[in-house]
């Protein structure tokens, strides 16, 4: 049996913050970084965030581009990545994005 091949992606400034001092979402990435890590979640099973994530930025964690999408599909995959949140005191808000079935 293999052991899965797991991998962390995280940004940050030039300061090394990975976010505003009111915690709130920045994006800190150009246009091909956010392609390169929409090809890592379309080429991966799950996508996993801690709850603070979910609370802080209220991800989706879907694939943006159609084409990938689509070629997900064609290899019998779901359209999305499984998405995981680690949170141990129930805290993820109903309404969470990541945890829209529809989307």
């Amino acid at each position: 049996m293999s052991r899965p091949f797991v991998f962390i992606n995280s940004a940050m400034s030039a300061d090394g913050k990975i976010s505003s001092i009111e915690h709130k979402q920045v994006r800190i990435s150009g246009n091909a970084d956010m392609a390169r890590v929409d090809s890592l979640r379309a080429n991966s099973d799950a996508i996993m965030v801690g709850v603070g994530t979910v609370l802080a930025d209220d991800p989706g964690l879907r694939v943006k581009s159609v084409s990938s999408r689509e070629a997900r599909m064609k290899m019998g995959w779901p359209e999305n990545p499984l998405r995981l949140v680690a949170d141990s005191l129930a805290r993820t808000p109903p309404g969470a994005k990541i945890l829209d079935q529809s989307a």
